[in-house]
C-alpha cells in the first residue's frame, strides 16, 4: 500500500476490511473502541502520527476550518460557478475561519466567484 496514491491506498484499505470475516471485524472494531488502540500498519502510523504532533484541539479546527471550505466549493459548484485555479488557492489557503464563513455565505449569493473577495 505504501506504493500507491493516497487514495488508492485507502480504497485498499477498506476492501480488505470489508472482505475480512465477521469475526476478524468483531475483533477489529472492538479494538477502535477502546481508549489506547494499537497502531500496527505503516498506513495508520503515518496517519495516526501526523493528528498526533498537530494536537487534538489544532486537528478539530482544522478539521472544520476545511469542512467549510469544502462547503464553498459544494454550494459554488451546484450553482453551476467554477473558481479558477487562483481563486481555488486562495479559498485553500486561507487559515482564518471567520473569512472562510464569509466566503460560504456569499457563495449563496454572487453571481462570479471574485465577488467573493470583493
Amino acid at each position: 500500500m505504501a506504493a500507491l496514491d493516497g487514495e488508492r491506498a485507502v480504497q485498499y484499505y477498506e476492501y480488505g476490511y470489508a472482505m475480512s470475516p465477521k469475526e476478524i471485524c468483531d475483533i477489529l472494531e472492538e479494538l477502535m473502541t477502546t481508549a489506547n488502540w494499537p497502531v500496527y500498519s505503516p498506513f495508520a502510523k503515518l496517519h495516526y502520527g501526523k493528528g498526533l504532533q498537530k494536537g487534538t484541539e489544532q486537528g478539530i479546527e482544522q478539521g472544520i476550518e476545511q469542512g467549510e471550505r469544502d462547503a464553498v466549493f459544494e454550494v459554488l459548484r451546484a450553482r453551476g460557478l467554477t473558481p479558477t485555479e487562483d481563486e481555488a488557492s486562495r479559498i485553500n489557503d486561507s487559515t482564518s475561519l471567520d473569512q472562510i464563513k464569509a466566503w460560504l455565505r456569499k457563495s449563496v449569493t454572487v453571481a462570479e466567484v471574485s465577488e467573493l473577495f470583493d
